[in-house]
C-alpha cells in the first residue's frame, strides 16, 4: 500500500492533481482495494477519482459513469454505509449513462446494480430486472467473439463477476416466496431452474476454456461450487414439494369424486 501510495504522489507531482492519468490510477487503486474488502480507504480513492473525472470529462462521460458506478458498489456492500440512498442514486444515474453510451460495461454495471436492489433493497423483481438485461447483454457479446466456442468460453469467463446467472436464481426464489398461489410458484422455480442450468452450461465451456489454456483439468472455485451446489439443493426441494402438493390435490380430487357417488 505504501509503495502504491508513493507512485501515486509521483504521479500527481508530474502531471497535476487533476489529471485524467491521475483519475485512472485511483480508481484502479480503490477497485483493487475493494477486491481486497478495504472499502472505507477504496471509498476515498473512487470517490476524488469521480471528482476529477466530473470536473474535466462532460456529465454525460461513460468514464464518468464508470466511476459512479464503482463507488456505488463500494458504498453498497459496505456495512457501515449510513444510507442507502447515495448508492442506489449512483447506480440508476451511472447505468442510464452507460446505456446511452453503449459501451460493454452496461453488463457489469446491471448484474451489479441487480445485487444491490436484491441484498440491499430487498426488491427481488426489480433485481430480476437488471439480471435479465445483463444476461442478454452477456449472451449479446459473447456471440459476437469470433473464433471458436472455446475462445467465447474465454471471453465469457471474464465477464461473470458478479454472475447475472446466479443472481436471477436468488431473485426468482425470493419472488416464489411471495406468491400466492402453487401455480405461480411453481412457474418461478423453473425460471430460477432455467437460469441455473443456462450458468451451469456457460461454466462447464469455462472450464473446458481452462484446461485447454492449462493443459490439465480445472475446477470452479471453491466458493462457486459450494453456491452452486446449495442453489441447486434449494430448487430441488422446492420442486420436490411442489410434486407432493400436487400429488394430495390429486387425491383429494378422488376422494372427493369418490364421496360425490
Amino acid at each position: 500500500a505504501e509503495r502504491l501510495q508513493a507512485a501515486l504522489s509521483m504521479q500527481m507531482r508530474l502531471l497535476g492533481d487533476e489529471h485524467l492519468e491521475v483519475s485512472d490510477t485511483l480508481s484502479e487503486f480503490g477497485w483493487a482495494l475493494h477486491k481486497c474488502g478495504d472499502d472505507k480507504t477504496a471509498e476515498a480513492y473512487l470517490r476524488e477519482s469521480l471528482a476529477i473525472r466530473t470536473k474535466i470529462l462532460t456529465e454525460r462521460h461513460s468514464d464518468v459513469a464508470i466511476a459512479k458506478l464503482q463507488l456505488a458498489v463500494v458504498l453498497g456492500n459496505s456495512r457501515n454505509a449510513g444510507s442507502e440512498r447515495e448508492p442506489g442514486e449512483l447506480f440508476e444515474t451511472g447505468v442510464q449513462q452507460l446505456r446511452e453510451s453503449d459501451v460493454p460495461e452496461l453488463r457489469w454495471a446491471c448484474a451489479e446494480y441487480g445485487e444491490f436492489l436484491l441484498r440491499r433493497r430487498g426488491k427481488p423483481a426489480q433485481a430480476a430486472e437488471k439480471f435479465a438485461e445483463a444476461v442478454r447483454l452477456l449472451e449479446q457479446q459473447r456471440t459476437r467473439v469470433g473464433g471458436t466456442e472455446l475462445d467465447r468460453a474465454r471471453f465469457f469467463s471474464e465477464l461473470t463477476k458478479p454472475n447475472p446467472f446466479s443472481g436471477m436464481v436468488r431473485a426468482q426464489l425470493q419472488l416464489g416466496d411471495g406468491e400466492a398461489t402453487a401455480s405461480l410458484k411453481s412457474q418461478r422455480v423453473s425460471e430460477a431452474f432455467r437460469h441455473l442450468e443456462l450458468g451451469r452450461s456457460r461454466s462447464l465451456s469455462e472450464l473446458l476454456s481452462r484446461a485447454s489454456r492449462s493443459g490439465a483439468e480445472s475446477g470452479l472455485e471453491n466458493s462457486e461450487c459450494t453456491a452452486d451446489t446449495e442453489l441447486r439443493a434449494k430448487l430441488e426441494s422446492l420442486r420436490r414439494k411442489e410434486l407432493d402438493a400436487r400429488r394430495s390435490m390429486r387425491n383429494a380430487q378422488r376422494e372427493l369424486q369418490r364421496l360425490a357417488a
